[in-house]
């Protein structure tokens, strides 16, 4: 189902696609020694506007928010951040209503023939979040992106990597299996 208990078969593709990646998400994060909880007992790894895993590690609790982003032909050097989820509608992107911690750029691609995610780039969310909204009134960012999807009209802010303060990114974690050395 959609939102709104809508059926509509472009959202209910996008969130195959997360279940489907936030099931190597669980993988990893079991090599790691996580716990975590993921807000749903059925395992369809659902989380809420605020972050969609909560991760138990070395006695710290961590709100995660997972964005997944696909790419095989070409690499990005940016992360696209949602500021409208629908025009239409005026809907605010998940910028301004996730409470995560951390924010977990997924970038996903296909390796022999399966489409998984590779590594991420980890985002103290918070301190992003500020930097981002006093960046974006700059208009020092390049001519948003915008997509048609399930929610309808969204639009993207691309923000390239390098200009990201260090302080608050570390970049390309790998993301290994457990059928990975």
């Amino acid at each position: 189902m959609g939102i709104r208990g809508m059926s509509n078969p472009l959202i209910d593709k996008d969130f195959a696609f997360e279940k489907e990646m936030n099931q190597y998400m669980k993988a990893y994060y079991d090599l790691l020694g996580c716990s975590y909880d993921w807000n749903d007992k059925k395992n369809n790894f659902i989380g809420d506007k605020k972050k969609d895993v909560t991760l138990y590690h070395d006695g710290k609790k961590i709100l995660i928010e997972h964005k997944f982003r696909r790419f095989d032909r070409v690499e990005y050097f940016d992360i696209l951040v949602e500021t409208v989820q629908d025009v239409e509608s005026s809907n605010v992107g998940w910028i301004y209503e996730c409470g995560a911690d951390k924010l977990f750029y997924i970038i996903c691609k296909t390796i022999k023939g399966i489409m998984r995610p590779i590594y991420l780039h980890s985002i103290k969310f918070k301190l992003f979040k500020d930097w981002f909204l006093e960046w974006e009134k700059t208009g020092k960012y390049h001519k948003p992106i915008m997509s048609l999807g399930g929610y309808g009209e969204t639009r993207n802010i691309p923000v390239p990597l390098d200009i990201i303060p260090k302080e608050m990114i570390r970049k390309k974690i790998p993301i290994k299996g457990e059928d990975e050395d």
